[in-house]
């Protein structure tokens, strides 16, 4: 086979798969960055600046706690009950 015969990268099924993976890995990353703001920006929307220590704990809760601690926010009335929220989920 000559050089010129060989397909284009794109569309041999190895580079297909890569690209799959790699678009499977882009939006699971955004959806992860979108959560990050929003477990941020709910409490800092309903108790003002939040403490650099609690920021650091909300990022570190995985996945599952972050939805959680969103359903939580939404009817937590102060910070010092949203920081017993978090220290119950410590990691």
């Amino acid at each position: 086979m000559l050089l010129g015969e060989l397909p284009e990268l794109e569309e041999t099924q190895s580079a297909k798969d890569l690209i799959r993976i790699g678009e499977k890995r882009g939006e699971k990353r955004g959806a992860d960055l979108l959560l990050d703001r929003m477990v941020l920006s709910v409490p800092k929307s309903k108790f003002g600046v939040l403490p650099k220590s609690v920021q650091a704990h909300i990022l570190a809760l995985p996945r599952s706690d972050k939805e959680q601690f969103l359903n939580f926010v939404a009817i937590c009335d102060s910070l010092p009950k949203l920081k017993n929220w978090l220290d119950g989920h410590a990691n």
